[in-house]
């Protein structure tokens, strides 16, 4: 064997080892897009039907919220929640 073929030999090989890694990177990502897709997709409909809810409020809701000198803590999550989907 000469030593230019062991040469190209050892350097197939570190290719081919490369490739593998490369492959298993591959995968987990795939793997994890698809998890991600999932979850989207189940994540969209409330997604829905919160902004449908949102689109329901009136300006007598807002100002009977502002009265209050203390609201409730689900009053201030629900706040925040509407000013989130308001933003975008």
């Amino acid at each position: 064997m000469s030593h230019e073929s062991k040469i190209a030999e050892e350097e197939q090989q570190i290719a081919n080892e490369e490739e593998e890694k490369t492959n298993i990177s591959a995968n987990a990502a795939e793997k994890c897009a698809q998890t991600a897709d999932e979850a989207l997709k189940e994540a969209i409909p409330a997604l829905k039907e919160a902004e449908a809810a949102v689109d329901t409020l009136k300006k007598p809701n807002i100002q009977e919220m502002k009265g209050m000198a203390s609201p409730p803590a689900g009053v201030i999550l629900t706040s925040r929640v509407v000013m989130i989907l308001f933003s975008e």
